[in-house]
């Protein structure tokens, strides 16, 4: 009878012990993610998930959110789960949750944040010598300043209005000028292009904006005669009437 109950006690303990270790094998995320629980949108998250330390593979780890999230992946070797994060119009609130066979699962909020975009406001068309102000303003026409101001891929900073001053050089034709904006914490501009019109162009005159097959006038208000040219043809006389070309996408076009 002793050695019955004997032999249930011990069988009792060694369940115990297995529901014991059964339970602690609890799948945990990285300490960073912890620390730090959110990403940029359109930027790299690697996800590291492990129990006691040691990186797990074969992890199904899934981030979903705000009924337009829900990305999936599998650790690796390591322990990590790789995601692209999408980019967003709002910050959107996610859970981010890890999942296998024989493991306690794990959870936890973490947030995609939308970054401010930029954008710089330029006029469309500047004289040659002319001096102009660029402004790179957020989505709300706040000035930004301490932005990377690109002109032409040659880097300046705005000052503390978020504008830069800008002497348009001399130029032998009408001469495009690139410019974007960057800033940390804040999302990229789109390029934008602005005319340099030298002297002898600045006396055209056209509309800045054409639709595909319209026809519209160019004007030289110089004295002398000359010859127009658009669109790789040239034109008699100072002033002519042409019709814009169909296009694919949206074109500037030089007019000389």
């Amino acid at each position: 009878m002793r050695r019955k109950a004997l032999t249930a006690v011990i069988l009792s303990l060694l369940v115990l012990t297995c529901v014991q270790v059964a339970k602690s094998q609890v799948l945990e995320f990285g300490q960073e993610l912890k620390t730090e629980p959110f990403v940029v949108e359109g930027e790299k998250l690697s996800v590291f998930v492990g129990y006691s330390g040691e990186g797990i593979s074969n992890v199904d780890v899934y981030i979903e959110g705000g009924g337009i999230i829900s990305l999936h992946a599998i650790t690796n070797e390591s322990g990590y789960a790789n995601f692209d994060i999408p980019e967003v119009n709002i910050s959107v609130p996610c859970k981010l949750r890890a999942e296998k066979e024989g493991y306690t699962g794990a959870e936890m909020s973490i947030t995609i944040v939308n970054l401010p975009k930029l954008y710089v406001v330029c006029p469309e068309v500047v004289e040659e010598g002319e001096t102009i102000k660029p402004r790179v303003v957020d989505e709300d026409m706040n000035e930004v300043p301490n932005a990377i101001l690109s002109i032409n891929n040659e880097d300046v900073f705005t000052d503390e209005n978020g504008t830069y001053t800008f002497n348009a050089p001399q130029v032998g034709f009408p001469t495009p000028v690139i410019l974007s904006a960057r800033k940390e914490g804040y999302e990229d501009s789109d390029e934008i292009k602005i005319w340099i019109a030298d002297n002898r162009s600045s006396l055209l005159e056209a509309p800045v904006y054409v639709h595909e097959g319209e026809y519209f006038d160019i004007t030289y208000s110089g004295k002398e005669k000359t010859k127009i040219c658009f669109n790789g043809s040239f034109f008699e006389g100072n002033s002519i009437t042409v019709k814009a070309p169909c296009v694919e996408e949206t074109k500037s076009k030089c007019i000389r």
